[in-house]
């Protein structure tokens, strides 16, 4: 046998080969697009709890696989963590009722009803228990004769980004109904807030003169107590025009003044000013 002759018997060795591995790989996929489908995942909110839940194809006769139920607490948004869950599901032989005592973990029970006859179930998922309970209205449920009557599964369109309960709940976290609104255009910027530049307030006297901070260090503040003293009133009257007074003494004239005083317990006789013996 020439090279050429082993080159070509190599070639045509390897080429079989990859065929028959395309045709394995082909037969896998193939099988993998006709699996059966038959289950439904369905979320129900309520005013007290929110459920999620997914459950596989149901055969008539077969026995019974685990739901995956997942219960919320809408009032903290929390797991259901204590309760009984029963499964009430109406059909054509009548009622079957499933029981789970309580959840296999924290937010999730697991019943597994078996039905004996196929065709559609109404289903009515109760809840009761300390925590929370509910009677929720879940709707059909369609169990099949045999595996034959399963439809095909078709590969769901992805759509958004996973978010599972077991995710949501560890944080803080709550769920409303979308509504449709106005959303405020906005961007975000950095800066830094300082006071106005030109902030300025005037704030002028209601009388004329000069403040003594020294002299009214003894001043009475705002809610003090006092004493009850004659002729007093506050708060104090305007300082006579030329006069002026020490605490605790009587208004005072400068000398060249012709004008008398009266001393301290009486009032002036010739003057508009009625003098308190003492500050208030």
């Amino acid at each position: 046998m020439t090279i050429r002759e082993t080159l070509t018997c190599a070639a045509t060795i390897l080429a079989a080969a990859l065929l028959v591995g395309c045709s394995a790989e082909d037969a896998t996929l193939a099988q993998a697009d006709h699996e059966h489908g038959g289950g439904e995942a369905i979320t129900i909110w309520t005013d007290r709890v929110e459920l999620f839940f997914e459950y596989p194809p149901m055969i008539a006769g077969a026995p019974g696989e685990p739901w995956a139920v997942h219960l919320t607490d809408l009032s903290t948004f929390q797991p259901v963590i204590e309760g009984e869950l029963t499964l009430e599901l109406d059909g054509p032989d009548g009622r079957h009722t499933f029981v789970a005592d309580a959840p296999a973990r924290a937010g999730i029970y697991t019943p597994a009803p078996g039905l004996p006859m196929s065709g559609m179930y109404d289903l009515v998922m109760v809840l009761r228990g300390p925590q929370v309970e509910d009677e929720i209205f879940v709707g059909p449920i369609q169990v099949f004769a045999s595996e034959e009557d399963l439809p095909h599964l078709e590969e769901p369109e992805a759509v958004g980004i996973a978010f599972l309960k077991e995710q949501q709940w560890p944080i803080d976290f709550a769920t409303a109904e979308a509504e449709q609104g106005e959303v405020t255009g906005g961007f975000e910027v950095t800066g830094e807030v300082t006071h106005a530049p030109d902030a300025l307030v005037e704030i002028t006297a209601p009388v004329a003169g000069i403040l003594g901070f020294d002299r009214n260090q003894s001043a009475p503040a705002e809610g003090a107590r006092v004493r009850a003293v004659s002729n007093a009133s506050w708060p104090p009257r305007p300082c006579p025009p030329g006069a002026w007074r020490s605490p605790g003494t009587t208004w005072r004239w400068p000398r060249r003044s012709s004008r008398r005083w009266a001393p301290a317990s009486r009032t002036a006789t010739r003057s508009r000013f009625a003098l308190p013996s003492t500050a208030p």
